[in-house]
């Protein structure tokens, strides 16, 4: 995922696994990814940046065991920090 997310011109921060979820207990996953901010300008028809929903589709065809549900999102709360100067909060 690190290599793929370069190549998209984003930064890999990290993988958390975030133990199970829902009745069939799926294994449950956070992916950390550094999208530029012009490429927030870039929306998928979801709403989050191209580049997340090219990283979205990359982990479905990566990890097709099962069935998963891949969502993107943008962390309001590192973005905010990244933008103003603070301290970006750790990964959870």
């Amino acid at each position: 995922m690190a290599d793929f997310a370069v190549a998209l011109g984003c930064v890999y921060e990290g993988c958390k696994d975030d133990g199970s979820f829902g009745s069939d207990n799926d294994a449950c996953y956070t992916w950390w990814i550094k999208v530029p901010q012009a490429e927030h300008a870039h929306r998928s028809p979801q709403g989050w940046p191209v580049a997340v929903e090219e990283c979205r589709k990359h982990l479905e065809r990566t990890l097709h065991f099962g069935y998963h549900h891949w969502h993107g999102l943008v962390d309001e709360r590192r973005t905010r920090a990244t933008v103003t100067g603070e301290r970006v909060p750790a990964l959870l």
